[in-house]
């Protein structure tokens, strides 16, 4: 399958809410969840997971990038693809394909699970347009384990999700 991706999005016209993706995109939002006195994080995406140790916080989010696009590779690799973040350091590593950190493994990890996928993109978003992978994030690193949803969601999100599907900006 071809790799094929764009940035549409501009820095100055950043929403500040969350915005439904174009027709036929699937939009999957991921988000990391940090505690630097004892290394403990979590991810968010449509599921969620711990990470029991983190050695700071862009590596959670880094994981948490892994995440969002294994799932889009295993339930939506046939629709483009927008993984949305408010780590900028992991936007840009993903947008570059490249990276020379101590990170530089996660993002590979990322990728090989991205070539999966027909068209996709990398976006940069604020944290109010992430609440949902916030939380879920916040969820897996306070109950240490592992659920993925299908067609529902935990209570805590649900009414997250709800204003994220009736704001304005949809």
């Amino acid at each position: 399958m071809g790799e094929r991706w764009s940035l549409t999005r501009t820095q100055s016209a950043r929403p500040t809410a969350w915005v439904c993706p174009p027709d036929d995109w699937i939009e999957i939002n991921v988000d990391g969840s940090f505690v630097e006195q004892t290394g403990e994080a979590g991810v968010g995406v449509i599921a969620r997971r711990v990470l029991f140790r983190c050695t700071y916080a862009v590596e959670a989010e880094a994981c948490a990038c892994v995440e969002g696009f294994r799932l889009a590779a295993e339930w939506a690799c046939q629709r483009p693809i927008i993984v949305e973040s408010d780590c900028a350091r992991v936007v840009e590593a993903m947008r570059k394909k490249k990276d020379s950190s101590s990170l530089s493994f996660i993002f590979k990890e990322a990728l090989e699970h991205a070539q999966l996928l027909e068209t996709w993109r990398v976006e940069k978003v604020k944290r109010e347009c992430n609440f949902v992978a916030h939380n879920l994030a916040q969820l897996a690193r306070r109950n240490r384990h592992i659920a993925v949803w299908l067609r529902q969601a935990p209570a805590c999100v649900l009414d997250l999700i709800k204003d994220d599907c009736n704001s304005r900006s949809v």
